[in-house]
């Protein structure tokens, strides 16, 4: 999928909370050894796009596939604003290829 111009990075929807938690589920399964629900997952992603839409953003491929996605949120500090990544997750088949 690497240099496809049909790669696309932008901001996630709500339809894309489904698809994201599918490849959340999966992931943490592989990388981590946890057990995560679908359900749970998806409350995990909604809480934290709820917080911070415009920094979650998905990768979709050819026929808007959702490749993986990433969750950050800002936060204030002494200096500023900061931005905190929550999760970047790419589908186990997508990781490793740039």
């Amino acid at each position: 999928m690497s240099g496809s111009s049909d790669t696309v990075i932008r901001s996630i929807e709500e339809d894309d909370i489904e698809a994201c938690a599918a490849i959340f589920v999966k992931a943490y399964a592989e990388v981590y050894g946890e057990t995560w629900s679908v359900q749970t997952a998806e409350a995990r992603i909604t809480h934290v796009v709820g917080a911070g839409r415009p920094h979650c953003l998905v990768i979709e491929g050819d026929g808007a596939e959702v490749m993986g996605f990433l969750l950050a949120r800002p936060y204030p500090w002494y200096d500023g604003i900061r931005l905190w990544i929550e999760e970047i997750v790419i589908e186990t088949r997508y990781r490793g290829i740039g």
